[in-house]
């Protein structure tokens, strides 16, 4: 399931004028510039140059996609179908939420208490 780091979000009633293109081509020349970039700054952050341009070029998605998406949704309907209260400690359990696919290689249960 792929993992949105960040975003920029706003209401769909809100008039960002051309931001979204502004946006967009800031991406754009990031993206078309990956290799100068991680030559620059990866060894100053203790990276080879070589990881920092694979991890730029290979590793991180720079656009997001409708499985992007459905992440979220996907998440959130697995942790309520796992979430347990608990009348002794008068607390909800999120049961098994580390193991999502529920193979038994881990179970801890986390408690948040109300």
């Amino acid at each position: 399931m792929p993992f949105v780091f960040a975003a920029w979000a706003a209401d769909q009633d809100y008039d960002a004028g051309n931001l979204d293109e502004v946006l967009a081509s800031a991406r754009d020349r990031g993206v078309k510039n990956a290799n100068e970039i991680a030559s620059n700054i990866g060894p100053g952050l203790g990276w080879p140059v070589e990881l920092a341009q694979r991890y730029l070029t290979h590793r991180l998605r720079f656009t997001i996609t409708p499985r992007h998406k459905e992440g979220p949704s996907r998440v959130s309907s697995r942790w309520l179908r796992n979430l347990i209260w608990s009348p002794t400690s008068r607390s909800w359990c999120l049961h098994d939420f580390v193991n999502l696919n529920h193979s038994g290689a881990d179970t801890r249960d986390f408690t948040h208490q109300r």
